[in-house]
């Protein structure tokens, strides 16, 4: 039987790669494939001076004789994969698809010697993930099985076919490939990327844990696919990084950054120290990355699952845009995506946020609790109580959505986008299009709305202008702008600020721009909010004062030394006001500033007590 397996996952055109090779046939031929819209026969090669050679370990180098490959340099960025043939037979890429082939293909990325020069969108292949998975070596190959922590990249497998420990966990969905490898999801995605004309650089794991000279700063969109379980410290700290300088992200993935691994041996192996190395036990929860977790929602892994789908909040955001029901009107809140018996959209394994308690007639939010960014917004939710998950149980949610920190960040929160979009789907090809097409862009933020209560308010009628902080953008001159809003009013939508009168009574209002600089990627930003009415308005104002006035009170008091229950001044009940007073007079300064705020108070609560009375 023959394999391979590259000395490197990725690597620049023009650079060589070397092909360790194990054969019964001295002379042999390695036929060269890229995955675009189809898998393309790029090159083939002679080689000679095999030898079968005994499997290795699965957690060191398996150090097989090696065959230098000089990449071309005019090949295109992309995934290609290279293919052991021991006959003359002619290359074809159905090989590739070839059970009997599984452990004779070889995946590598060649990545673009002139980053986001051609592209401003980076797709990553998760090959950690690929490597944890893989079974192959003695006695247990992966980070499953035996009781090893390590594993090498320096074996064959690792993306390609090979034999991933959970094979025996037939997909019941697509039984064409195995899971944990490129062909299930990665492929499927970039085919459609591909077919569908988007221009897109590729890269590893390894190469944004390295990101040597900062490369990834000449992207605007990074994208996982799929299933991108294994992230080390170095490429969490790099992708948030880049979220905080303005890039975005899409996460078109599930059970995204679980454990958190650390590499060894030159950059070639993987440790995995389990249960220890899970992100959210080390104080760092992977929501705060992709604003989802595992935890919160779970997997099924086996046969036919319960076909959950994303039932739609927020159906005017831009997220949804042109987004349609079967007879053709657009979706509303509500509606459930994906939820056919053969599309199953959520899951194997899916992702969600801890969320507050429903409100009647309010959108559900993220808690925040366990460490959601606060701006993230719910966009669609899946009950996924039925799946196995590691805490939530009945509470378990799939949550898709979007916040941003600079940068935005889209999260599909499931491992099966991608094929339900090779499908077809037309609500989820609408979506991914959506989410490629302003997202491709420089993030840029959105002002205007006022910080009231350490919160941005608006309320209902009141009329706000916008405008969008342009320094980050490469071109300063020349700018020409494009406001859209989800309701309201709106005045001229081509200047550098939008004037918009918000809906009354109140609905959620999307507000984007997008700002051309005569760069191939503009810059796009994207602000979200729920105006308040004006009842909601006046009792946040009187919740707000008599806090504000709590906290100026208690600054100028102290409890009497040695007191325990009863002595936080002024917000305890049991205080007493007379006893526990040890401090200082008041000032002239803070007495008129309590004053004030004590006329403001009674004078925003007569006016509820009037509005009460006339009814």
């Amino acid at each position: 039987m023959a394999r391979i397996y590259p000395n490197v996952v990725s690597v620049e055109a023009g650079c060589a790669i070397v092909l360790h090779v194990s054969s019964a046939t001295s002379q042999f031929r390695v036929d060269f494939y890229r995955q675009g819209a189809t898998l393309v026969h790029v090159a083939s090669q002679a080689f000679q001076g095999a030898s079968n050679v005994a499997l290795g370990s699965h957690d060191t180098d398996w150090g097989w004789p090696g065959f230098p490959f000089v990449v071309p340099a005019n090949w295109n960025s992309g995934a290609y994969l290279a293919l052991i043939v021991e006959s003359n037979a002619p290359p074809q890429s159905s090989n590739i698809e070839d059970p009997a082939n599984r452990f004779a293909t070889a995946l590598f990325v060649v990545r673009s010697a002139n980053p986001g020069s051609d592209s401003c969108i980076l797709y990553k292949l998760p090959t950690f993930t690929y490597a944890a998975y893989n079974e192959l070596g003695d006695p247990s190959g992966s980070l499953y099985t035996g009781s090893g922590h390590k594993v090498t990249m320096l074996r064959p497998g690792n993306g390609a076919e090979a034999d991933p420990w959970d094979s025996f966990y037939s997909d019941a969905y697509d039984g064409t490939s195995a899971r944990q490898t490129f062909l299930h999801w990665d492929r499927k995605m970039i085919e459609w990327l591909e077919a569908n004309n988007y221009s897109v650089d590729y890269c590893t794991d390894l190469d944004v844990h390295q990101n040597y000279g900062n490369w990834l700063s000449h992207y605007r969109l990074v994208l996982s696919v799929g299933h991108d379980e294994y992230w080390s410290a170095e490429m969490r700290d790099h992708i948030e990084s880049f979220i905080v300088k303005g890039g975005n992200v899409a996460f078109f993935s599930g059970n995204v950054c679980w454990w958190r691994v650390h590499l060894a041996d030159g950059d070639t192996a993987l440790i995995c120290d389990k249960p220890a190395d899970q992100w959210w036990t080390q104080g760092r929860p992977e929501n705060a990355l992709t604003g989802v977790s595992y935890r919160n929602a779970g997997g099924d892994w086996s046969g036919m699952r319960t076909a959950v789908g994303y039932t739609v909040q927020y159906a005017t955001h831009w997220v949804h845009a042109g987004v349609q029901r079967a007879d053709g009107s657009l979706i509303q809140d509500g509606d459930v995506i994906g939820d056919a018996a053969n599309d199953a959209l959520v899951g194997y394994e899916a992702d969600g946020a801890a969320l507050a308690p429903a409100i009647s007639g309010q959108p559900r939010v993220a808690s925040g609790l366990d460490g959601t960014p606060n701006s993230f917004l719910v966009l669609g939710l899946g009950d996924v109580h039925t799946f196995d998950g590691p805490e939530a149980g009945a509470a378990s949610t799939a949550t898709s959505g979007i916040y941003a920190r600079n940068g935005i960040v889209f999260t599909a929160a499931t491992t099966d986008w991608a094929r339900v979009l090779a499908s077809g789907h037309p609500q989820v090809v609408q979506i991914t299009r959506n989410v490629l097409d302003k997202l491709r862009s420089r993030a840029v933020r959105i002002h205007g709305l006022g910080d009231f209560c350490s919160k941005h308010a608006a309320v209902e009628g009141a009329k706000i202008t916008f405008y969008v902080d342009t320094s980050k953008l490469p071109q300063q001159s020349g700018l020409t702008y494009e406001w859209t809003a989800s309701a309201g009013t709106g005045g001229p939508n081509n200047l550098s600020t939008f004037d918009l009168v918000l809906p009354s009574p109140p609905e959620s209002v999307t507000v984007t721009v997008t700002v051309r600089d005569g760069t191939d990627c503009p810059g796009f930003g994207t602000l979200t909010f729920v105006p308040m009415t004006f009842d909601e308005f006046r009792h946040a104002q009187l919740i707000c004062r008599i806090r504000e006035f709590v906290i100026t009170s208690s600054r100028s008091r102290k409890a009497v030394e040695g007191a325990s229950e009863g002595s936080r001044v002024f917000v305890d009940p049991l205080w007493d006001p007379i006893k526990g007073y040890v401090g200082p007079t008041f000032d002239q300064a803070l007495a008129r500033q309590i004053a004030r705020g004590a006329r403001e108070i009674v004078d925003l609560a007569e006016r509820l007590l009037l509005r009460e009375a006339k009814g």
